[in-house]
């Protein structure tokens, strides 16, 4: 099993092992940290996720979104593609078991995203990155038209001291977590 493969299982048995109470305060603890942060605050346009697995509830966000547009993230073919959501109990289950928005919703240009919020299964202080395995957000935040902030946000617990790093992995400027 590689460096990649054994510390993915350790964060998914984490994440997993979250109590939904403890879960659901540690979403809301990471979520004021977000609305706290300069990039949330004059952002106009924010990518956002759907959370996957015991993932940070950022959808706490919507309760404070102010006149900030949202975008979610849906699969097209080997990219991601952002489709502004008015509300995200109107999107659709997909193949791998997340919430995607709808194809009829409009489609938002990278390059008008201020602010996007990346998930991981553990980054480290420096931003280094660690995804589930599929390289989606790793081609994502290596496209030149994409210029906006870039936040990773996890739990405390899975910000790591170092990860195994490949010439194809894409960090972020910065990290959010629970606790900061």
């Amino acid at each position: 099993m590689s460096a990649k493969a054994e510390m993915r299982g350790r964060m998914r048995v984490l994440l997993q092992q979250q109590s939904a109470e403890l879960h659901a305060r540690r979403s809301a603890l990471l979520c004021a940290n977000l609305l706290l942060d300069p990039a949330w605050m004059g952002a106009g346009t924010v990518g956002v996720f759907a959370p996957h697995q015991g993932e940070p509830d950022v959808e706490m966000l919507w309760s404070r979104v102010g006149g900030r547009r949202l975008c979610y993230p849906a699969v097209r073919g080997e990219e991601l593609v952002f489709r502004a959501v008015q509300d995200p109990a109107g999107m659709e289950a997909s193949r791998w078991g997340l919430r995607e928005p709808g194809a009829h919703l409009p489609e938002v240009a990278l390059g008008d995203l201020d602010l996007l919020l990346v998930p991981g299964m553990a980054f480290t202080r420096a931003g280094e990155r660690l995804g589930r395995g599929g390289g989606f957000y790793d081609r994502l935040l290596a496209r030149a038209e994409l210029r906006a902030r870039r936040i990773g946000v996890c739990f405390e617990f899975q910000r790591v001291e170092a990860l195994p790093m490949e010439e194809h992995d894409q960090g972020v400027e910065r990290v959010v977590t629970d606790r900061d």
